[in-house]
């Protein structure tokens, strides 16, 4: 995708792709994914002629007006092990579109949702695990900013500068849902029986729909410190050498 230059302090690209995923009903609801285009009016010298950033699910692009994540599974047990590997692209420098470099960072929000599609905060969020193996994610090429970080919400900084056409190692690549939901009971009913004592239980989780959003942003090297605090809006980032700094 190639823009026009303008006379703008910085454009930041995000592309955000949303997944629901019921894991109990067996069923897969949908949320389009969205291109949102930000502009910042900060100081003229920050000028941009194109910056072109994608999404990536298991070495695929997802779709910038359509996409999904976790489009292939159509539940979830909890428990189990499943590849779900969310990486960045530069997708300057391809066909007439002149390659810029671009630092870039990787939000990743989870939560549970109400069968009204309202967020459910009485659910832990970090019950959820997306992991890089069993670490938080892929140490050394990313960095976690612990204070953009909450149970729901984590943000991860690459921290090289990414070159036209190429490809971040993945941020995370799997997903799992805690094995205590399996397990986890909100109410014991003992039901008498002619034939013995039955007991119902309800369990806390069942029936319960995960959402994963992943949005992937991306700033030109051009007055890159300035930028990560205007555009970004935050303060113990920084960039030196072509390395992005993390001060947790």
């Amino acid at each position: 995708m190639l823009f026009g230059r303008k006379n703008l302090s910085m454009r930041t690209l995000a592309a955000t792709a949303v997944a629901v995923l019921l894991f109990a009903c067996g069923g897969v609801m949908f949320a389009k994914a969205a291109l949102d285009i930000r502009s910042d009016n900060l100081d003229e010298t920050f000028e941009l002629d194109h910056i072109d950033v994608q999404l990536l699910e298991n070495n695929d692009a997802v779709a910038e007006d359509s996409g999904v994540l976790l489009g292939s599974m159509d539940k979830i047990v909890p428990g189990k092990v499943y590849t779900e590997a969310i990486a960045a692209r530069n997708a300057t420098g391809d066909g007439d579109v002149e390659a810029v470099d671009q630092y870039v960072r990787i939000i990743i929000k989870k939560y549970w949702v109400n069968d009204d599609g309202s967020k459910d905060t009485t659910m832990d969020p970090s019950l959820i695990h997306l992991t890089y193996g069993n670490s938080a994610y892929n140490e050394g090429p990313w960095m976690i900013n612990d204070k953009e970080t909450t149970p729901e919400r984590t943000t991860y900084y690459y921290s090289q500068k990414l070159a036209g056409q190429e490809t971040t190692p993945p941020v995370v690549n799997r997903l799992q849902l805690d094995s205590s939901i399996a397990t986890d009971v909100s109410d014991t009913n003992l039901i008498p029986s002619s034939e013995g004592d039955v007991y119902k239980y309800t369990y806390k989780y069942d029936g319960k729909t995960i959402c994963i959003e992943a949005d992937v942003q991306a700033l030109q090297p051009h007055n890159i410190n300035e930028a990560i605090k205007s555009a970004w809006g935050v303060e113990n980032v920084s960039a030196s050498g072509g390395a992005l700094t993390v001060e947790n």
